[in-house]
């Protein structure tokens, strides 16, 4: 789908409209521009044409969505000038973003030149993007004039060159044929340490590429990020695909793929399913580019099976270069060159002659800390002898983002200080085997007690996270399970069950939620039998797993004294304790503030009467029903807001939740029970 924005010179406003203060006068010409929009739309069904606004009664701006690729725009503004004798002197034509259309339509639709906003967009099936759905992407224009020579050596100085240079040269090889429809390849781009700037590198080059060889029809492309959860409902996507016909879509996926049980919301499998779902069904119409972490070869496998497992489609993988030695140090006297320094032998030196390869991630890295040394002893001697923060600092810190984003969470001052000293210890168990002192790795395992909603999952998936990060899981995903995943249903098949799950999560942590209903009070039943082949199976796997099973705190206590073989491999306990109205407002902020809100005074004094109240009873669900409570205040918000004159809306209003906004859910009445769940952000 195209989209088009046009500035044209307007010669005759005063003969069309004489007096802009004559209701009828303007009403008539209102009537004209909006009916020669569905006369023209109704001729050309692949094609609508609309007056957005007119500013000072010169200039015309106009919008065009087609689906139709290579349509002449200009002779489509012609016939509807035609048809509204709108005389057109100079006229500028730019494709556009859908942002950008959606807005000259609203500015349509209140000027009175559309009958309907939303019919509009409903006629091309993409009406859901015009509401809270458009927030949830960026749009870029590709370059519109890239020369070959030009993305070649580009390529070459960035470091990305040994596979997208071989690919530059295949799309320039043969020009897209004019009846050809649907792509022969799709890509995936894959880049270490997460690099945002090295993926960008890599897509647009590509893009742009295609782009000159007519490979994409749209210079228009979606960037998207995907995480462990949908950015889109279902809906949503489907329209962003249609909306994207002759265009490209770049999905930048850091979700998990771990398996997750009966207990998880959603599976990262289940998005990687999704995705290459609507990369298959739309691969004709739309380009579609994958952005993986090539420290998580999982991912990669994963796709690529679910790819295989669906039908026929081709992938071609981009990655970035790693250089070595001699090419390592011309990158680096490249980098001292562009900030007019002359290189030395401490920079290049910095370069092993022994075979380790580098990407221009890590050589940026060592140049950046021998041009910060040089800055201080050369250009600005005078600083010599300040020390680097990193110098300063001699206490080695937990390395990893994880670990900031468990420090960053409200309250669970008990769990943090468990995960410290689990750090510590095992810190120090290496530090003794590197200095020839007998350390034997201790048993890693876990049990987590609290509340429905007190963010035990979060913590586990975060400390998963920051296991991997110092070192200590080779992979660090986490894997959820219940009942279901570890219970068989006949004879003989539950320890199979069990040493498959354990398989599936080496490297990683199995979370087993509520561990206590494997076996339910039902001695001697199957419950029994995967007990039994989990505490072997912990032993077995001590050196590269951690076992955590969570659940309510006294029936944790009562499954532990029933398994005593159990409870002697349990390294840690950590109880989740619950939150007080004044933290549950705190993360209602916090919710808030990670979708771009904020929330205004009033509306965090109706919060804490709703919170003292539903903390009364007994099926309150503490984080879930704050974050439900958020998302719901969200789109009470949106209704609030879509029934005001766009023109009066401000960029405050669309970040500000007010009172108005937050809606206590129905629940359950007090019975005088009180109890109290903790979430954290």
């Amino acid at each position: 789908m195209y989209f088009y924005r046009i500035h044209a010179v307007l010669k005759n406003f005063d003969k069309l409209v004489p007096d802009e203060h004559d209701i009828k006068c303007c009403r008539a010409f209102e009537n004209v521009i909006s009916e020669a929009s569905e006369e023209l739309f109704k001729l050309k069904e692949e094609s609508y044409v609309f007056l957005s606004r007119i500013t000072y009664g010169e200039v015309a701006h106009l919008g065009v969505i087609t689906v139709k690729p290579g349509m002449n725009i200009g002779n489509l503004i012609g016939k509807y000038a035609g048809m509204t004798r709108l005389e057109l002197g100079k006229t500028e034509i730019e494709e556009a973003s859908f942002h950008n259309i959606f807005s000259y339509l609203s500015q349509a639709d209140n000027n009175g030149y559309i009958d309907d906003c939303d019919a509009v967009l409903e006629h091309f099936e993409i009406e859901c993007l015009g509401r809270c759905c458009h927030m949830a992407y960026d749009e870029v224009m590709a370059d519109e004039v890239s020369e070959k020579e030009a993305l070649i050596e580009g390529a070459k100085n960035d470091l990305v060159g040994d596979t997208l240079i071989p690919e530059i040269e295949r799309i320039y090889k043969g020009k897209a044929k004019s009846r050809a429809d649907g792509h022969p390849v799709h890509y995936m781009v894959n880049v270490r340490d997460d690099d945002d700037d090295k993926k960008k590198q890599i897509y647009s080059r590509l893009i742009s590429a295609l782009y000159q060889n007519k490979r994409v029809k749209s210079r228009r492309y979606v960037l998207i990020d995907w995480g462990d959860s949908s950015p889109l409902p279902s809906i949503g996507w489907e329209a962003l695909y249609k909306s994207c016909a002759g265009g490209t879509i770049v999905i930048d996926w850091h979700g998990g793929t771990g398996r997750v049980g009966m207990f998880a919301e959603s599976s990262g499998m289940e998005n990687i399913s999704a995705i290459c779902r609507m990369a298959l069904e739309h691969r004709n119409d739309v380009l579609t580019v994958i952005l993986l972490n090539a420290d998580n070869s999982e991912a990669k496998n994963a796709f690529i099976d679910e790819f295989a497992s669906r039908g026929s489609i081709s992938m071609v993988e981009l990655k970035e270069d790693i250089v070595f030695a001699d090419s390592a140090r011309d990158y680096l006297k490249k980098l001292a060159s562009e900030k007019k320094i002359r290189p030395d032998k401490k920079l290049t030196g910095m370069v092993s002659d022994e075979g380790k390869g580098y990407t221009a991630a890590n050589l940026n890295k060592i140049f950046d800390a021998w041009y910060g040394e040089k800055l201080k002893t050369n250009i600005y001697p005078q600083y010599k002898d300040t020390a680097a923060v990193a110098d300063q600092v001699r206490k080695e810190e937990p390395k990893g983002r994880a670990i900031d984003k468990l420090n960053s969470l409200i309250g669970l001052s008990e769990a943090k200080q468990t995960i410290e000293k689990a750090l510590n210890y095992y810190k120090m168990q290496k530090l003794y085997k590197d200095r020839g002192m007998t350390s034997k790795r201790p048993a890693m395992h876990m049990v987590f007690t609290g509340n429905p909603g007190t963010a035990k999952t979060t913590v586990a998936r975060l400390f998963a996270q920051i296991m991997k990060d110092n070192g200590l899981l080779s992979k660090g995903d986490l894997y959820e399970v219940g009942r279901a995943d570890l219970v068989g249903q006949y004879v003989g098949h539950t320890a199979p069950l069990v040493k498959k799950r354990f398989k599936e999560a080496e490297g990683s942590v199995l979370f087993i939620d509520e561990a206590y209903s494997l076996v339910d009070d039902r001695d001697g039943m199957y419950g029994d039998e995967a007990i039994s082949t989990i505490v072997q199976e912990m032993e077995n796997n001590r050196d590269n797993m951690v076992v955590i099973f969570a659940g309510y705190p006294d029936k944790m206590e009562k499954f532990m004294q029933k398994n005593p073989g159990l409870r002697s491999r349990i390294a840690f306990h950590v109880h989740f304790p619950d939150y007080a109205t004044t933290d549950l407002c705190r993360i209602a902020e916090l919710i808030a503030k990670d979708d771009g809100l904020y929330l205004a005074p009033e509306a965090r004094a109706k919060l804490t009467g709703i919170f003292d109240s539903a903390r009364k009873n007994d099926d309150f669900g503490n984080g879930r029903y704050v974050r439900n409570l958020i998302e719901n205040a969200h789109m009470e918000q949106c209704n609030r807001l879509a029934n005001m004159n766009v023109c009066d809306v401000t960029d405050d209003d669309i970040r500000m939740l007010a009172p108005e906004d937050i809606v206590a859910p129905n629940i359950s009445p007090y019975d005088g029970n009180v109890r109290r769940f903790g979430f954290a952000v």
